[in-house]
Formats: C-alpha cells, structure tokens, sequence
C-alpha cells in the first residue's frame, strides 16, 4: 500500500530482449514520484468492527488462572486480525493491552514505515550502529597507542644497545 500525496508517472516499455538470442519479449516499468513528505495516519478503531471473546487462560500462574476466564481475545472484523492478551488476573485490563496490542498491529499495517513500532526500531538501528562505530574508533585509537608505545621501546632497546 502507497500512502503517498504526490504526482506519480508511470510507464511501461514493450521491445525485444537485448540479451536473448531468441526473440523473448522485454518489458520494463518505471515508477516515479515527487517525494513529498508522508504523514502518519490516525489510527481509528470502531466498536462496532470489534468481536470481543473471554476465554480461559493457561500457562504459570495455577488453578487461579486455568480455571477464571480472564483472557482477552479480541477480532477485528474488517482485516481479520485477532489479539489475544492474557498479561493480568483481571479481564477488563487484559482487553485495554488487547486494543493496545491491536492499534499497533493496525498501525504498522496503515503506517508502515511511519508506524510508532517501526520508527523505534529504526532508532534503535541507529543507536546500534553509533555505539559499534564508537567502539570501533576507540579499539583502533588503543591499537594505535599500543603501537607507537611498542615502537618507542624498540627504540630505547636499540638506541642501549
């Protein structure tokens, strides 16, 4: 899906192959836009696409959670998706992480690369890459250190000599 508030050219070429000794056909597109700055698209969530589902829940936690029917599992009609929180005891908190968890969901789908999920990543991607880039930098500058102090005792030894 292309979100995009710009002019868009498209075209198509139809010749023959340069490449191909028999005569296969070649087609080509070419897809230009105008890159106009994109913006994030609300996220809006009506009550009437939700179907809402208490179930049982399961894993640690004992006989207190497998036999309280607290987990949340929640449809959204439209696209499909289901959520399923089951973080707490109580239900009406595991249906406020289900919208959370199903916003982002639709945030990523609607948004994508503008989404919320996909911009922390993309700064983590770069907090990533300073840190290997200082600490590359400082290793060298050690090395570097340890070298010219190598080289200043070979020269002492052989100035003693």
């Amino acid at each position: 899906m292309l979100f995009l508030k710009s002019k868009q050219i498209f075209q198509s070429f139809l010749g023959l192959a340069p490449y191909s000794t028999k005569m296969h056909s070649l087609s080509s597109f070419y897809f230009s836009s105008t890159n106009e700055p994109r913006e994030r698209k609300p996220i809006v969530i009506n009550e009437k696409d939700l179907e809402w589902k208490q179930v049982r829940g399961s894993g640690p936690g004992g006989q207190a959670t497998n036999k309280t029917s607290n987990c949340a599992v929640l449809l959204h009609k439209p696209t499909g998706i289901v959520v399923k929180a089951h973080d707490s005891r109580d239900f009406n908190t595991n249906k406020h992480y289900a919208i959370k968890r199903l916003k982002e969901k639709l945030d990523i789908m609607i948004n994508g690369d503008l989404s919320k999920k996909a911009q922390e990543i993309e700064k983590r991607k770069k907090q990533k890459e300073n840190r290997q880039r200082k600490s590359k930098k400082k290793y060298e500058a050690l090395k570097n250190a340890q070298a010219s102090n190598n080289q200043a005792t070979e020269t002492k030894e052989s100035s003693e000599s």
